[in-house]
């Protein structure tokens, strides 16, 4: 069973402070019944098992409490299921999926040097949503604005995939990866919403 987890408390993407209690968001399944395919790591993603399970071998950090999330039932491109992000008032928003063991830790990607990070989004009101990665050392971060790869603020479903190599090029080392994704929209304005679906790596 896949639970996804808000939890609060974690000032920014590179502190390693230990989050609060968490706020169970979702149970599915991830795993039992679900075909595993080793050229595809699922994130959010109901079609495939054998990726992350929350709250066991991962964390999803809402930094600082700048946002709230809610699993809408209807209405995703994917599945049955997708999320919807509300941007609070502190002037930026952000959360990243995080390795963990107990404490923060690192996930070997590199067999996915050669592909791509997938994603759904949608938002009729903001367009400056930023996906990032990050690997441990450092710690290394690379963000690349979604409305240079084809997402538009009009109300649609965008399915975005994005090379690696486009964060691998910024100095993200996949052999210690220490955020599977993350997102953020600065500045961020109170209210707003966007909505994301679908998210995995793929090796090809």
């Amino acid at each position: 069973m896949l639970a996804i987890l808000i939890c609060c408390g974690r000032d920014n993407p590179l502190d390693s402070t230990p989050p609060d209690t968490p706020i169970p968001v979702r149970t599915t399944d991830s795993g039992g019944g679900l075909p595993i395919d080793p050229n595809i790591f699922p994130i959010y993603n109901e079609t495939y098992g054998g990726g992350i399970s929350l709250d066991v071998d991962s964390k999803l950090w809402v930094w600082s409490a700048t946002l709230t999330m809610q699993e809408l039932s209807s209405g995703a491109p994917e599945g049955s299921k997708m999320q919807e992000v509300t941007e609070g008032n502190v002037g930026w928003c952000g959360f990243g999926i995080v390795p963990w063991n107990g404490a923060n830790t690192t996930k070997d990607m590199n067999a996915f040097a050669s592909g791509y990070l997938h994603l759904s989004v949608k938002s009729s009101v903001e367009a400056t949503i930023e996906v990032g990665l990050e690997s441990m050392t450092g710690p290394v971060q690379k963000w690349i604005f979604l409305n240079t790869k084809g997402f538009a603020s009009d109300g649609a479903w965008h399915n975005i995939s994005i090379p690696i190599t486009d964060f691998t090029a910024g100095g993200v080392v996949l052999t210690e990866i220490s955020q599977y994704v993350m997102f953020r929209v600065a500045p961020s304005v109170n209210g707003r919403i966007f909505y994301l679906d679908n998210i995995y790596w793929t090796k090809n």
